[in-house]
């Protein structure tokens, strides 16, 4: 208080009681992104096709921007072809499998399917034939640890060895 009894800093008092403590967090609801994958279940040989189903979900209440979806293929697999349910999903230009979404609707769950054929001669280089996928947004996401689903490895049937010497 002042020397004539009036209190002090009463501006301050009428602003906390107006927009209230600063520090104070806002209960906003928060985006969850998540994405799971499934492989084949059984192994393939060279020159059988595999497909991948890969379905990503907004677990939150509120419409997520700027979704960005990354597949992380084999440079090895051939004739790689997508579809999505989403048809607003998009490709990015020269890229492996990296899409656009723009917005992500409050509780979907949507799925991408990718199909490839396994090479018919695989270079140990090439092995092995794992799979990972994740997906992110611009938006500020507390829990990412759904962000990403566990590596798919494709299971080779094993094949015949032959050997040859030349001279």
């Amino acid at each position: 208080y002042f020397p004539d009894g009036t209190p002090r800093y009463r501006d301050l008092m009428d602003t906390y009681v107006l927009l209230g403590d600063p520090a104070t967090r806002i209960g906003l609801p928060s985006p969850d992104l998540s994405i799971s994958a499934e492989g084949p279940t059984a192994a393939v040989g060279p020159d059988e096709t595999v497909t991948f189903q890969i379905t990503y979900r907004n677990e939150s209440t509120v419409r997520v921007r700027g979704v960005v979806i990354t597949a992380d293929l084999p440079e090895s697999l051939l004739d790689l072809a997508w579809a999505a349910d989403n048809p607003t999903l998009g490709e990015r230009p020269s890229s492996r499998f990296i899409w656009d979404l723009p917005e992500l609707a409050p509780n979907a769950a949507e799925q991408i399917t990718v199909t490839a054929r396994i090479p018919p001669v695989i270079r140990p280089d090439d092995l092995p034939l794992q799979t990972i996928v994740s997906i992110t947004s611009r938006a500020r996401e507390p829990n990412r640890a759904n962000n990403q689903a566990d590596p798919l490895t494709v299971e080779l049937v094993p094949v015949n060895l032959r050997i040859a010497q030349t001279v």
